[in-house]
């Protein structure tokens, strides 16, 4: 619904222009009122204004001065402006200034009507015209490294797609690798960064490295790479197609490859250090690997890497192809999933999402169950880490503890087996979600009620959607969704709902005349008044009190 704010000096010429605009049923707008350009302005900094239909000549500020604070405020807000005045030259500077209309007051109701039509169409046109699908289409375009980095980085941890979805996937992303071919990982750090460079300066030499390995690399190569932590760098690189059919390569290419790559970060080390004063080093994997042993293949780099640190900068190392210890790969990755599935876990809980939470809890489970005793403990303690640090935000431990001990959460030997482990952890989880949903919902109920006792308690006053978001601190358009969803009312048909519903016990308990019984209950103007009383109940005011009597 959009906004129009009503601005004049004259508080009976504001009263009826409220009143014309709340009896045209085809306009759909939340009517806001001032007298003077201060509260004007003072409505103009508390909510988005779509319109306004303003005086010109005001005491103080006039209309002029307040359509370029309006255009400072909401720049895409039309101004009518609506006066006496005849003089052209109010007419230049309203237009110079982007006004939508410039009206004599004694041109009529339609006139002001169909210029306040003319306005909202034009937002809606504007809206239209906005070319919303092109700037999404824009920003995805943005997107994409971000978005590649998020698929590649699942990869890196472990979160490996089916083969078809990741084909899919690599497409739709314009990933320039194949799913299909192993890959050659390598991975780099910055080993010192020049003296006085800041934040921002640093990731600006990591993306002019990045450019340069891809200058010098993808001459033979397929490439992507990105950032992964702070001073560290991850490529992925695939022989360029063969001209038969771009998939299968012979050993001996991704050999020359390897060969390649390793001579290449020579020269790499090399630029950067003499264009931008970075010495970085890097750790080379000795073999491409298939998709599925890239974690692990990462993995053993990174600790490649981090171990070369003694060997001082601009190290430059290779794998060797044996493995460095049994199953350390496995042993890793585990670890790495565990902590990651931990992660998800905590968004689904804090979110609520039920289902997702215990299909990724027996994911984890199914996961460590098949690694080592050291993975399954480090999983256990990131899980009871995870429900403590929870329940201790909703203040959810009194009302769990008195159905479950939850002592055990300290120690996993508290539960004698992975599976007892499992099992505790979906009793905890069960309870964990019961008491966010019970908590909501008297949240959710506190909030109709506050909600229906402001609307009660100011019928005669401000019942905008604006005054009512800030009462509750809540965005006005947020609240008038959450209000629908909780209750399936309007809430501003449930304002005039209890606006009449006011209006009719008045005018049976109480011998108030009908023009003050309007103002009591909200309504701007008399006329409009025994308009919508009569629309709504099929009488007028004064019918509907006589009925009444007679019925006694």
């Amino acid at each position: 619904m959009q906004r129009i704010l009503i601005v004049d000096d004259e508080e009976y010429i504001v009263q009826g222009l409220v009143g014309l605009i709340q009896r045209a049923e085809d306009l759909e707008l939340e009517v806001y009122k001032a007298t003077s350009a201060e509260q004007a302005l003072d409505w103009l900094g508390r909510t988005k204004i779509d319109i306004v239909l303003s005086d010109i000549s005001m005491p103080g500020m006039d209309g002029i001065a307040l359509q370029k604070e309006i255009m400072a405020l909401w720049p895409n807000c039309r101004v009518i402006f609506l006066t006496g005045f005849s003089d052209f030259s109010y007419v230049k500077e309203a237009l110079r200034h982007q006004a939508v209309d410039y009206i004599l007051k004694a041109e009529g109701d339609e006139v002001i009507l169909g210029a306040v039509r003319r306005a909202a169409d034009l937002l809606n046109r504007e809206f239209e015209r906005a070319g919303l699908l092109e700037r999404a289409e824009e920003q995805l375009e943005k997107a994409v490294p971000a978005l590649q980095k998020e698929l590649l980085t699942d990869v890196l941890l472990g979160e490996l797609r089916e083969p078809d979805d990741l084909k899919a996937q690599f497409g739709e992303l314009r990933i320039p690798l194949s799913p299909e071919q192993p890959v050659l990982l390598i991975v780099g750090k910055a080993d010192e960064w020049p003296i006085g460079d800041g934040v921002s300066n640093r990731a600006l030499l990591l993306q002019a490295v990045r450019q340069i390995a891809a200058e010098l690399l993808g001459s033979s190569a397929r490439l992507v790479s990105f950032p992964y932590e702070r001073g560290k760098l991850v490529w992925f690189l695939q022989p360029l197609p063969g001209e038969d059919d771009g998939i299968q390569q012979e050993p001996r290419e991704e050999q020359r490859l390897v060969r390649f790559a390793e001579g290449t970060l020579e020269s790499v080390q090399e630029n950067v250090r003499q264009h931008f004063g970075l010495r970085m080093s890097f750790a080379l994997a000795k073999r491409a690997v298939p998709w599925s042993e890239a974690a692990g293949k990462f993995g053993r780099l990174q600790q490649l890497l981090g171990s070369g640190a003694y060997l001082g900068q601009e190290a430059l190392l290779t794998e060797d192809v044996s493995p460095l210890e049994p199953d350390a790969d496995r042993r890793r990755s585990g670890v790495v999933r565990a902590v990651r599935r931990a992660g998800q876990l905590e968004e689904h809980l804090e979110n609520g999402r039920k289902t997702e939470f215990v299909a990724n809890l027996e994911a984890l489970a199914s996961e460590a169950e098949a690694q080592t005793p050291t993975t399954r403990m480090i999983a256990y303690h990131r899980l009871a880490a995870l429900f403590m640090a929870h329940m201790a935000k909703i203040g959810a431990y009194p009302a769990i503890e008195a159905k479950l001990d939850l002592s055990k959460l300290g120690g996993y030997e508290a539960h004698g087996s992975w599976e007892a482990a499992v099992a505790y952890f979906r009793e905890l989880a069960e309870l964990n979600f019961e008491f966010g949903l019970s908590d909501a919902r008297r949240h959710q109920h506190r909030l109709v009620q506050r909600v229906h006792q402001f609307i009660g308690d100011n019928l005669a006053g401000d019942l905008s959607l604006t005054r009512i978001g800030e009462w509750l601190s809540m965005n006005p358009y947020y609240l008038s969704r959450l209000f629908k969803q909780l209750t399936g009312d309007n809430l501003t048909e449930t304002i005039v709902a209890c606006r009449l519903d006011r209006a009719k016990q008045m005018l049976l308990d109480t011998n108030l005349k009908v023009i003050e019984i309007a103002a009591r209950v909200g309504f701007e103007s008399n006329a409009y008044f025994h308009r919508f009383f009569k629309k709504s109940t099929g009488l007028t005011p004064q019918e509907f009190r006589e009925s009444a009597k007679s019925d006694k």
